[in-house]
């Protein structure tokens, strides 16, 4: 559980109670460290039409700066390596070290994260319907990615869904959006085996005066 709160510049403001949140606002610190604006900077993009590029910043939208580093890169494999280690012991077997990815493995890699940071847009500016048009261009580059109309409790929804069987672990997300508004209603994950997980959102239209005011 916790509180979010997103300006409309993809600012981004969390804590895990009222005063905890009004903690990181008086601090002036964008937790998303800037990785939200980009976001929705690149889904602009893509609504204007220049979906390629587009595209390519959404795939880094998470990495400060807007470019992954030698040593994010680093880190981010050797968690992957200690990943697998953890697997082979529960296992009780001997640990493969895993051979380079494929093209196709690294398309992947590279939807799964256009995905997780298109997702932050759509979670940041949810009633931007440029935002919204340039995700789904953006989304729509993505082989398996679908589009799924539905309903959630009593209202018209959208829900979008990725995978990545090709990845060591497989899985893949979803996310349920009001198909008339855009707001998010729920985001759920699942991996081979394992029990999907599923994250519930209650959004709010408020100002950020009326925050800092505690009345939320």
């Amino acid at each position: 559980n916790g509180i979010d709160l997103y300006l409309n510049d993809g600012t981004y403001y969390w804590g895990n109670d009222k005063s905890d949140l009004l903690q990181s606002i008086a601090s002036g610190q964008d937790v998303g460290e800037g990785a939200f604006k980009r976001s929705i900077a690149a889904a602009l993009l893509a609504a204007k039409g220049d979906v390629a590029t587009g595209r390519a910043k959404m795939s880094v939208a998470n990495y400060v700066g807007g470019k992954p580093s030698a040593t994010v890169n680093a880190q981010a494999r050797q968690a992957e390596i200690e990943k697998l280690k953890a697997a082979a012991k529960a296992k009780h077997i001997k640990y493969t070290p895993p051979k380079p990815l494929t093209p196709e493995q690294k398309q992947e890699q590279t939807d799964n994260l256009i995905w997780m940071n298109s997702n932050y847009a759509l979670t940041a500016a949810p009633e931007n319907p440029n935002v919204r048009a340039g995700v789904l261009r953006i989304m729509a580059t993505m082989p398996n990615v679908k589009v799924t109309h539905t309903t959630t409790a009593g209202q018209a929804t959208l829900t979008l869904s990725d995978s990545w069987p090709k990845l060591a672990g497989g899985g893949g997300e979803s996310t349920v959006i009001n198909a008339r508004t855009g707001l998010p209603i729920a985001s759920s994950d699942s991996e081979p085996g394992q029990p999907s997980t599923t994250f519930y959102y209650h959004p709010k239209r408020v100002s950020l005066a009326e925050v800092k005011a505690g009345k939320f």
